[in-house]
């Protein structure tokens, strides 16, 4: 019974892992971001969760969030720049830039 009742949630957690895995690696998460604890709460509070969703919010915009001031917009689009330079490292500096 044990293993009838085990394999299935087994093979469950596993694919939950995959698939997060695979979330990750398309669309990272602002916890990659290595930001102070309120640039990153500020963040998700307001329902940012990819590195990808900040990049394409204005300045202007980000401003507008409650608490947001120029000290943390410039630490968050400074962090983001250090996150594309080491993607841009990890991939062996190609010639043709980034995507």
């Amino acid at each position: 019974t044990g293993i009838i009742m085990c394999t299935p949630i087994l093979v469950w957690s596993v694919v939950e892992e995959l698939v997060k895995a695979v979330r990750r690696r398309i669309t990272p998460p602002i916890e990659e971001l290595n930001l102070s604890e309120r640039a990153y709460n500020l963040l998700r509070r307001h329902g940012f969760e990819s590195i990808s969703s900040v990049e394409t919010v204005p300045d202007s915009s980000l401003l507008l969030l409650s608490n947001m001031d120029t000290r943390a917009l410039k630490e968050i689009r400074r962090s983001i720049s250090l996150w594309r330079y080491r993607q841009w490292q990890e991939r062996g500096f190609p010639a043709d830039g980034m995507p």
